[in-house]
């Protein structure tokens, strides 16, 4: 029994949508059967029970008849508006209130980072366990770090040293960030294949060693991920199509 799972996040539904299709037809054009991706592909992080609804103030798009499910998402939403307020306050500070002498260009994906802070308040505050793996991808950085900071994990000095040298890295770095992240995901295209070879030789470790401790691996991917050649070049590797259970393109 496989006791490692790869988890692909898509931060859009038409991206997923696309990625699934486009996987599909590659197996397709190299032989490879469908039926046996190696990924598990999700477009949203929660999907509510189908039961009597209960609606509350503020959460058009989620409904549950558990109450203490609806307390659970009402905190899950108060997380992701603070995370949201934090990434934007990141950038802000980078660009309109640090000095910035020589007016060098600084940025920081605001808009990539509001789309991904449901998934990022949905993964680190309700899915994630122990031995769990993520890699973020690269222009959602801010939001990662607003994360590890809300979980104490990041001194808050660093909330104002975005691209910054010795502060916040553009692009999640294991080397370089002050707070641990699990795969460096720059240049782009590296988060969305890391996590699958890892997974690969996690599931390889557990069938011929003992001792080895489940684990699941989740690339967070977005468009900028699906221009780059090595992820379409990593879905027609044999041992990756032919290393996991069917695609799954549920919502």
């Amino acid at each position: 029994m496989l006791r490692s799972k790869l988890f692909v996040v898509f931060s859009n539904k038409l991206i997923g949508k696309t990625f699934a299709a486009l996987t599909h037809a590659v197996h397709a054009a190299h032989g490879l059967s469908p039926a046996r991706a190696t990924i598990g592909v999700y477009y949203h992080p929660t999907c509510p029970p189908k039961t009597k609804k209960v609606r509350w103030p503020n959460s058009p798009h989620l409904e549950t008849a558990d109450p203490v499910a609806a307390e659970r998402m009402r905190t899950l939403e108060t997380i992701e508006q603070r995370l949201l307020w934090l990434s934007t306050l990141i950038i802000h500070h980078a660009n309109s209130v640090r000095s910035n002498p020589a007016k060098a260009k600084i940025g920081g994906h605001q808009a990539s980072c509001a789309s991904v802070v449901s998934i990022m308040t949905a993964l680190y505050f309700h899915f994630l366990q122990a031995g769990d793996r993520v890699a973020i991808k690269p222009h959602a950085s801010p939001v990662y770090h607003a994360v590890q900071y809300l979980l104490g994990r990041l001194p808050q000095e660093y909330l104002t040293q975005l691209r910054s040298y010795g502060g916040l890295q553009a692009y999640p770095s294991r080397t370089k960030d002050p707070d641990r992240v699990d795969f460096s995901t720059g240049s782009v295209g590296l988060g969305a294949v890391a996590p699958a070879f890892a997974a690969l030789a996690h599931t390889y470790a557990d069938r011929h060693f003992d001792g080895v401790a489940p684990h699941r691996f989740i690339a967070l991917v977005g468009d900028a991920e699906l221009d780059e050649g090595n992820v379409w070049e990593a879905i027609l590797d044999t041992n990756i199509a032919a290393a996991q259970p069917p695609l799954d393109r549920r919502p």
